[in-house]
């Protein structure tokens, strides 16, 4: 009984202990072991026993002495804590050491290093994962020093530097796959959809203006409201639009962060108010050394910490995207210049002619009736040799003005060439386009137009016609409305002539009342009418 219940103790205490001290609790079992055998012989001696063995168990031939077996423990506690002290403790101390360096490497933070005094295999474990460490935090020390310079975002002793340079690695893929999308993007209109998309799909931002800046126009148009093409101006003044040095972003070319400073920008306006406080940030995206565009950034203010964070990341997308904006926009205008007459700004008969199949197919598909009109000066001619080319210019431009104040913007005006123009309207019904005509034929009768020695008045003539009503194809009935313009010149000038289908005639329009200007003097302004 009292060697099971020695074993028991024994288990249960090295169950107990702490582990460095079991190899000391293991080679004091060969001793507890030993006196519990003890024991054990001493209780089961009797009497009867033979002599010999009787007298090996009496008092006097008792071989293991209690004092023997203390010193016997007392040697093997000794031998224990040697062994402890100079194998057991260093290697602890060196697989803490590990322990810890390979933590702190988990959060990104790899200036720790592997302390151990053991040589041989032991040693060189340490050393090699020293050297490790050290490649380690030169690498990413190195991988986020570029990180900062490309995208200005500059890590805390509190961020994880190497989960750091792994997301700023896939959003770098990220950026090079864009970049190549809106290189080969057709429109100006699809790269500014792109950029839309990352900004409320990649960063989570839902109300947002990505603007258009003309500088030449002083003026900003926004191209993307939260999310929407070619919406209306919606978190700031309406002013930035034609005044676009109000906006604080395009007038400075800085970032305008009104996150704490909500009052920064005096143009900024809340269009959700009623739903709570807002804070902005606009970021302006620099073309070649001016701003090109401005995208304005809406958040409320529980957003402001990871609203921070995704800012630079957001900017890199951004200053990819400008080079490849400058060069659709240089496009367009470059285009746009080759279907625009550059003397009066109006489309160019190379205009009609790459779009006039897109709005016949327009206006069939809504049901709608095209007036085409025919409209020349009277006398042109005359007044190149009277006044010079130089004044001929500043007749066609006004012109051309007076025909703009009188049509909508769904209306097409063209100088088809010389002192020759055009009109496409797009009617509900027939018979509408003489109307306007007539308009025009009186606004430009009554127009003065200032010139070198007083102001000259001019008269036009113009035919009409209209598709399908006379005629299936739009240029036999451009020329049906050309026919009417001639009829027109023949019968007089300065009036309206349509054609009348299916009978092929004509019919004069009547003249709304005015008095034919004469040649006369009112006070210092001299009025010259060119003569019929």
């Amino acid at each position: 009984m009292g060697y099971l219940n020695a074993r028991r103790k024994t288990r249960r205490l090295l169950s107990n202990s702490s582990r460095p001290w079991r190899t000391v609790q293991l080679l004091g079992i060969a001793l507890v072991t030993l006196l519990s055998t003890y024991a054990m012989a001493v209780e089961a001696a009797t009497p009867s026993a033979s002599g010999a063995f009787s007298n090996f168990l009496t008092a006097d031939s008792i071989v293991i002495s209690p004092l023997t077996l203390i010193l016997l423990f007392l040697a093997v506690v000794i031998v224990g804590y040697f062994i402890y002290s100079r194998r057991i403790t260093p290697l602890r101390m060196m697989l803490g050491s590990i322990n810890k360096v390979v933590l702190s490497a988990r959060e990104g933070d790899f200036a720790g290093r592997a302390r151990c005094d053991c040589q041989g295999e032991l040693g060189q474990i340490a050393t090699h994962l020293n050297h490790l460490m050290d490649q380690l935090q030169d690498g990413v020390n190195s991988i986020n020093k570029d990180v900062c310079k490309l995208t200005q975002y500059h890590a805390d002793g509190q961020t994880n530097k190497l989960s750091l340079a792994v997301e700023v690695v896939e959003a770098l893929v990220s950026v090079s796959q864009f970049k190549q999308q809106i290189e080969e993007d057709l429109t100006k209109q699809e790269v500014y959809n792109r950029i839309s998309s990352i900004i409320s799909d990649r960063f989570g931002i839902q109300r947002f203006t990505i603007y258009e800046v003309s500088s030449s126009q002083n003026r900003m148009h926004p191209v993307v409201v939260n999310g929407t093409l070619e919406g209306a101006c919606h978190w700031c003044q309406n002013d930035i639009q034609f005044r676009a040095e109000f906006c604080r972003a395009q007038r400075t070319g800085h970032v305008v962060d009104g996150m704490e400073q909500i009052d920064l920008c005096n143009q900024f306006y809340n269009a959700e108010a009623s739903q709570g406080e807002l804070n902005y940030l606009c970021i302006p995206v620099i073309h070649s050394g001016t701003v090109g565009n401005v995208v304005q950034l809406v958040v409320e203010p529980d957003f402001g910490a990871m609203f921070r964070y995704t800012i630079p990341f957001l900017e890199v997308f951004l200053r990819e995207s400008s080079s490849v904006i400058e060069s659709k926009r240089l496009t367009e205008k470059l285009r746009e210049s080759a279907l625009k007459d550059a003397l009066t700004g109006l489309n160019n008969r190379r205009f009609l002619e790459e779009y006039i199949h897109t709005i016949v197919a327009g206006a069939q598909r809504k049901n709608m009736v095209l007036s085409i009109l025919m409209m020349d000066l009277d006398h042109f001619k005359s007044v190149n040799d009277t006044y010079g080319h130089q004044v001929g210019d500043t007749v066609l431009k006004a012109l051309a003005g007076v025909l703009r104040s009188q049509v909508r913007a769904s209306d097409l005006v063209v100088r088809y060439g010389g002192e020759e123009f055009m009109i496409v309207l797009q009617n509900e019904e027939v018979n509408q386009g003489h109307v306007l005509a007539e308009k025009i034929r009186e606004a430009v009768s009554q127009q003065k137009i200032s010139i070198p020695g007083g102001t000259l008045k001019k008269t036009i003539s113009i035919g009409v016609a209209e598709f399908p009503t006379d005629g299936t194809e739009f240029n036999d009935v451009v020329e049906k409305a050309d026919m009417a313009l001639y009829r027109a010149k023949e019968q007089g000038r300065d009036q309206v002539v349509v054609h009348a289908a299916p009978e092929g005639e004509f019919c004069e329009m009547p003249k709304a009342n005015s008095e034919e200007s004469t040649e006369s003097q009112e006070g210092s302004e001299r009025v010259l009418q060119i003569a019929k």
